[in-house]
């Protein structure tokens, strides 16, 4: 059985209110949106998130993290990975995924790992997304931003609720744009 409060806390919006996972909501949004559209303002806003809210230093460190793991699941991924736009406060079914993936990773949850991992990467290289998400997981929680932790249950909801295509890129509604 699903919990009202994971269900509520992806429904409206409240994963944008708390500060790890913003950081990695925001930052993977706003990082593929620079790719995706080639528009760096997007990088200086993830730069500007990242240095306001943990210092220069560990903003630096947290973004390089961030920049290899979003290097990896874009060249990676099953399929073309969607979001919505920046200003959104909703996300869509592969944001929610990346979220619960990282999420998984912090609290060791290898069976809501895998299943985030199965429905993001291409099977023969899941491992190498694992890798990056775990070192963005890692150089988080010693940042002390620790996100909450998503049960299984909620990430086989995710799954069966939202479509893939539930979403628009940035800048526009661009579907046929990909990370990779």
């Amino acid at each position: 059985m699903i919990q009202p409060s994971s269900q509520i806390f992806f429904e409206e919006g409240l994963c944008f209110k708390r500060l790890p996972e913003r950081l990695v909501l925001e930052g993977y949004r706003r990082w593929a949106a620079g790719y995706a559209t080639g528009n760096t303002s997007h990088w200086n806003d993830v730069w500007n998130l990242y240095a306001t809210e943990l210092g220069t230093k560990e903003g630096r460190h947290a973004l390089d993290a961030l920049i290899s793991f979003v290097k990896k699941t874009a060249t990676c991924a099953k399929c073309p990975l969607r979001m919505f736009k920046v200003e959104s406060t909703q996300i869509c079914r592969d944001e929610a995924l990346i979220l619960c993936l990282i999420s998984s990773m912090q609290a060791g949850d290898e069976t809501a790992t895998e299943l985030c991992l199965s429905n993001l990467a291409c099977a023969a290289r899941c491992q190498e997304v694992a890798m990056e998400a775990a070192n963005f997981a890692l150089v988080l929680r010693s940042l002390k931003q620790t996100l909450r932790p998503i049960p299984s249950q909620v990430i086989i909801h995710i799954l069966q609720t939202y479509e893939p295509s539930n979403s628009e890129w940035p800048d526009g509604p661009h579907q046929s744009k990909t990370v990779h």
